[in-house]
């Protein structure tokens, strides 16, 4: 698995601070890999969107396409984790790039 780029950036707003943090991450086929590495600290929330060109399958360690939750390309989908859940991504291509925004 390999991090292309990261952002971390924060907004201000009514009163709350909300920090951001964008990456693009690489799996590689037939591994399954966290999405992102490392949890952003106090994250309330995790949006992943496929730019891989196929099918991506989400879920728990050890996740592959038949345990796991299909994305197809060019889809997202946001799930309302803490920084305690480590979601796992998956692909059966050679390499499949994601994009994963966390917001604390």
């Amino acid at each position: 698995m390999g991090l292309y780029e990261s952002y971390l950036g924060s907004i201000f707003r009514d009163g709350c601070h909300i920090a951001i943090r964008t990456s693009v991450v690489t799996i590689s086929g037939g591994v399954s890999v966290p999405l992102p590495a490392e949890p952003l600290e106090k994250r309330k929330m995790l949006a992943i969107k496929n730019i891989s060109g196929g099918i991506i399958w989400v879920g728990a360690s050890g996740v592959d396409s038949v345990s796991g939750w299909p994305i197809a390309d060019g889809a997202a989908e946001s799930y309302p984790v803490s920084d305690r859940v480590v979601l796992y991504g998956y692909a059966s291509t050679t390499v499949s790039g994601v994009y994963v925004m966390e917001l604390a």
